[in-house]
């Protein structure tokens, strides 16, 4: 039930704590990835799992983001308030 962001959602550490997070049932989980393609994939791959598993009650919302840049950062903070940030 909680707010959940994961920087790099499109790597390979990134996408796999994903898998493990949704499957925990968060709120809601932010997708941050810097790479379009692999945000898009992740995102892609994600929904489908939750609409097997009927896990239509967590909002999935893919950002499109380069967290180095401090500006950005304090925008995904203020906005989502995550509770938990990978």
């Amino acid at each position: 039930g909680k707010t959940v962001l994961v920087t790099g959602a499109g790597g390979s550490i990134g996408s796999e704590l994903c898998r493990q997070i949704l499957a925990c049932r968060p709120r809601r989980l932010i997708l941050a990835e810097q790479s379009e393609f692999a945000l898009y994939a992740i995102e892609d791959e994600l929904n489908a799992t939750a609409r097997d598993l009927g896990l239509a009650g967590i909002l999935l919302v893919p950002v499109l983001a380069n967290v180095a840049d401090r500006s950005t950062c304090d925008r995904l903070m203020r906005r989502w308030q995550p509770d938990t940030v990978f």
